[in-house]
């Protein structure tokens, strides 16, 4: 039956089911650090500022500029999570369309809600420059499959690969594997390789050309450099590939323990899939090269959080479901296993939508920092948040310093990161110690941070920073931490001022 209905009706079942399961996500106001960067980030550009002009955060330009997108529409977290579930909406159809190349329909369908089904773990709720870049990549494994086709898409691989590095500096990884694979592969012609080549690479070099140009023409060239790709470097050097590589393993095994309705049944499927033949046939090479490149992009940063997996997810489901032979007793295991993920993320998904409905969709009520932001105590008052400084977006009196990401000033590694930004004089050597000795009225923190501590942190200067301090109030279980932790947000005033 499956056969018979029209694509775009598959599509609005895709989209009714993504919104169903993600409604709640909106009603998150913190889920991790990072999302709430990107959106002051973002938010600098619609103020007329180039990234890094004003605040620095160490991602990539256009990443700052995809996030002005939704805030253009409306300067609200809201927007920002509905443009998460557009893209996935839009990674969903291209997921699609690449499977049902290799699967009968009905699998392809099955197998993409389980797809979208994944994304309602709690830690991907948030839009990540993971989603952000995951349709970019669908749609380049789409193009690198026609490269040799069509002039068209060997251009638009060459623009997808480009702008993805461009929000994510590590696909460069991914870009070269391409570039080699293309340089190997056979050609009957080799005037038409050598001009495939130069299309792909002239492709890729022009969203760098242009920021070049950009940056240069407002006399910043220098910024450019060192915020896209010194301070990253820098970053990434704390840590090899074995740290990579065990990172990685460690985050799946324990998504895997503590998520395994999300996480189990893909690496169940990933498991009945390792030893069958695939179908993918003389896509196989091309696959390879995503589905490792990918991998390496992690890997080789030394990185391998949760969130990093998000790139790889359908690349895994593609290698699980077309390495099948079509109607065996394992694919019809899969399919199963596939069928309790996607059920049980609809189940799992129906008590807080019910909330959402008795609440007639008003978000905010759940918005416990911009409720904080916006009251009567908070006005005009000086505030440093060690952690959820999504506060800064919501108000706007006084920002700490350049640095975005706030919680980096007290970081155990926060002075070698922030060197080469030293030495371009964005920053002063001693910023670090003028941002922190600054007299705030309030600080903004978690109890992971300024109770527990962490590993990463500094906690002796956080203790020091807080002496003066007292605790003024505290919400219990605000926001997840890791797997199974909570962490409460403490809010705490200057004892040394009164109001």
């Amino acid at each position: 039956m499956i056969n018979k209905l029209n694509n775009y009706l598959l599509f609005f079942i895709f989209l009714v089911f993504l919104v169903f399961i993600r409604l709640n996500t909106i009603s998150y106001e913190i889920i991790s650090w990072d999302e709430a960067t990107y959106i002051i980030a973002g938010q600098e550009i619609l103020n007329g500022f180039l990234p890094y002009e004003n605040l620095y955060e160490m991602k990539p330009p256009l990443l700052y500029y995809l996030y002005s997108l939704p805030l253009f529409f409306h300067n609200s977290l809201e927007s920002v999570r509905i443009f998460g579930l557009i893209l996935i909406f839009i990674s969903s159809i291209s997921f699609f369309y690449i499977l049902i190349k290799y699967v009968e329909k009905q699998i392809a369908f099955i197998v993409s809600l389980g797809f979208i089904s994944i994304f309602n773990y709690y830690f991907w709720l948030e839009t990540s420059s993971e989603i952000v870049i995951l349709p970019l990549l669908l749609i380049s494994f789409i193009c690198f499959r026609n490269y040799k086709k069509s002039y068209l898409s060997l251009i638009f691989l060459g623009l997808l690969i480009s702008i993805s590095t461009l929000v994510r500096l590590n696909i460069v990884v991914l870009a070269f594997f391409i570039f080699l694979y293309m340089i190997f592969d056979k050609y009957e012609c080799k005037k038409t390789q050598f001009y495939n080549l130069i299309i792909y690479v002239l492709s890729g070099l022009l969203p760098l050309l242009f920021l070049i140009y950009l940056y240069n023409y407002h006399g910043k060239i220098n910024l450019f450099y060192t915020g896209t790709f010194e301070v990253p470097l820098v970053y990434s050097s704390e840590n090899n590939f074995l740290d990579g590589a065990i990172n990685y393993l460690r985050t799946i095994l324990k998504l895997s323990y503590f998520n395994p309705i999300n996480f189990g049944t893909v690496l169940v499927s990933f498991g009945l899939s390792v030893f069958r033949p695939n179908i993918l046939l003389k896509d196989n090479g091309k696959f390879n090269i995503f589905y490792y490149g990918i991998m390496f992009t992690t890997i080789l940063a030394g990185q391998g959080f949760s969130h990093h997996l998000i790139v790889l997810i359908p690349f895994i489901l593609i290698f699980s479901f077309t390495k099948v032979i079509r109607n065996s007793f394992i694919n019809n295991c899969k399919l199963l296993l596939l069928f309790v993920l996607i059920s049980t993320q609809a189940i799992y998904s129906i008590s807080p939508n019910i909330d959402l409905i008795n609440n007639k969709y008003n978000f905010s009520l759940d918005y416990k920092i911009k409720e904080l932001a916006n009251s009567e105590t908070m006005k005009d008052k000086k505030v440093l948040a060690l952690d959820y400084h999504l506060y800064y977006f919501y108000n706007s009196y006084y920002y700490p310093s350049k640095i975005i990401h706030t919680p980096a000033w007290v970081r155990v590694t926060t002075e070698d990161r922030l060197k080469p930004l030293v030495n371009i004089n964005y920053i002063s050597s001693n910023e670090s110690e003028a941002v922190l000795s600054h007299e705030y009225d309030y600080i903004l923190c978690s109890s992971r941070i300024c109770e527990e501590g962490r590993r990463t942190l500094d906690n002796v200067m956080i203790k020091s920073i807080l002496k003066d301090f007292k605790e003024f109030r505290r919400i219990k279980k605000y926001s997840k931490w890791e797997h199974t932790k909570y962490s409460d947000l403490i809010l705490y005033k200057n004892l040394k001022k009164s109001d």
